[in-house]
């Protein structure tokens, strides 16, 4: 269903559409990692940005291997824009919480922003577009 969807976005915005993936959910496995990688490739005006709780160097093998799936992916599509949540040990993609002291540090330092949208400077996420465009960590004060 998801591959006839994306099809039918090709058709309709051939220079380009956005795709914000699993506001609820995540990344369950490397194979559907793979499936997005797929979908890139076969859609030339699919862009994807998100975030995940897969973490590339976490303990459960199962995660680290989910993590690393993405962040490979990333590495190989400037297209494919997900970051990784609550995590302080990469300086670039992440999406932290503003009640982490580490985040609030970042954004005093100016290596990290603070959400535009929940500052009321832009409208919305499509006026804004750092998460897709910005390799800054981001900090939700509320997410």
């Amino acid at each position: 269903m998801l591959e006839g969807e994306l099809a039918e976005l090709q058709r309709k915005h051939p220079k380009g559409f956005l795709v914000r993936l699993h506001i609820l959910g995540d990344f369950y496995s490397v194979s559907y990692v793979a499936k997005w990688a797929k979908w890139l490739g076969q859609f030339p005006a699919l862009n994807i940005y998100g975030y995940t709780a897969n973490q590339p160097d976490a303990t459960d093998p199962t995660e680290r291997a989910i993590g690393q799936a993405i962040l490979s992916l990333r590495d190989a599509s400037d297209r494919f824009a997900v970051r990784f949540s609550g995590n302080f040990d990469h300086d670039e993609f992440t999406a932290n919480s503003a009640d982490d002291p580490r985040a609030m540090a970042a954004v005093e330092a100016k290596q990290a922003f603070i959400c535009p949208v929940q500052t009321d400077k832009v409208s919305d996420c499509g006026a804004c577009g750092l998460c897709w465009t910005s390799k800054k960590p981001v900090v939700f004060i509320t997410h």
